[in-house]
């Protein structure tokens, strides 16, 4: 499958993504409806988790990458991928808004990046 954005493009919709999951997070913690009432957890310390591991992908494009954005972004999604694995043997995430954060940044990318339109489809927010 081949891409038509670039890698700037691709990395700008990473970004974009990270932004638009951190906006939904603030959301949830500042409405009461996402804590739970029983343990005082509320969802958006797993998103903010998963936010913050996401954060650590490197996004700087090699010059291989570059000249093939199709492999730049099948990079972003194995890495995605991997981190996905690792953070459902190893976070806390009860009721799973921290992988679902991971998942929804994921499908965007790979909506976006083996598209010819300049819009993910937005489905809900993790």
């Amino acid at each position: 499958m081949k891409t038509s954005h670039s890698a700037d493009d691709i990395r700008a919709l990473f970004l974009g993504q990270i932004e638009e999951q951190s906006a939904e997070a603030a959301k949830h913690r500042l409405d009461p409806y996402w804590t739970d009432m029983n343990t005082g957890r509320n969802v958006s310390v797993d998103e903010y988790e998963a936010i913050y591991q996401i954060e650590k992908i490197d996004l700087e494009p090699t010059d291989d990458e570059r000249l093939s954005p199709k492999v730049y972004a099948d990079r972003l999604i194995s890495d995605l991928t991997e981190l996905a694995d690792r953070y459902r043997s190893t976070a806390l995430d009860p009721d799973g808004y921290g992988i679902a954060t991971i998942g929804t940044v994921m499908r965007n990318l790979r909506a976006f990046a083996f598209s010819t339109s300049d819009h993910p489809s937005h489905g809900e927010g993790g």
